[in-house]
């Protein structure tokens, strides 16, 4: 529905023909906000959130929080895509949790393993609100056995790790 999604579709549309013509299987991720230990990416989501609360700064949260989103554990990527690493299967697959949640949601889980106050700071949205829900089924259909972390579970090990690579001056 946006431009970039349609530039994303766009290049999938192209990979399909040359994987078919090269006779090789073709595997297509399409992925929701990845989070985890060892991120250092701070955009909008559990990373900059937690980021924010170790080190005192206020929390950005645009509008009321009320929107939908899926969050995807690093260490789910992994076991995703070391099962397809050593399969031939091909397909497109979502890569989320299937579990979408609020970022109200998301600052309530992390006052709870922060056994902290920190401030909420409340921003104007600049966009839309746009909520986002994803469908998993294929994927779960395709690993069987696929246990995925819940957002507490890995905002707990995120957290932990922040925690100690600030503590190592890591952290930046």
């Amino acid at each position: 529905q946006s431009t970039y999604g349609i530039s994303k579709f766009a290049g999938e549309c192209l990979l399909v023909p040359v994987a078919a013509k090269m006779g090789f299987p073709l595997v297509i991720f399409r992925s929701c906000k990845l989070y985890g230990p060892g991120d250092q990416n701070f955009e909008y989501g559990p990373g900059s959130f937690l980021y924010s609360v170790l080190t005192g700064k206020p929390v950005r949260l645009y509008g009321d929080g009320s929107e939908l989103r899926d969050h995807l554990y690093i260490e789910d990527l992994v076991q995703i895509v070391r099962h397809f690493a050593q399969s031939d299967e091909s397909g497109t697959y979502n890569l989320a949790s299937g579990v979408s949640r609020t970022y109200q949601d998301l600052i309530a889980i992390i006052r709870t393993v922060a056994k902290k106050e920190f401030e909420v700071s409340h921003e104007d949205r600049t966009r839309p609100q746009v909520d986002q829900t994803v469908d998993v089924s294929h994927l779960k259909q395709a690993v069987p056995g696929l246990d995925l972390t819940t957002l507490e579970q890995g905002i707990i090990e995120t957290f932990r790790d922040m925690e100690q690579r600030l503590s190592e001056g890591t952290l930046h």
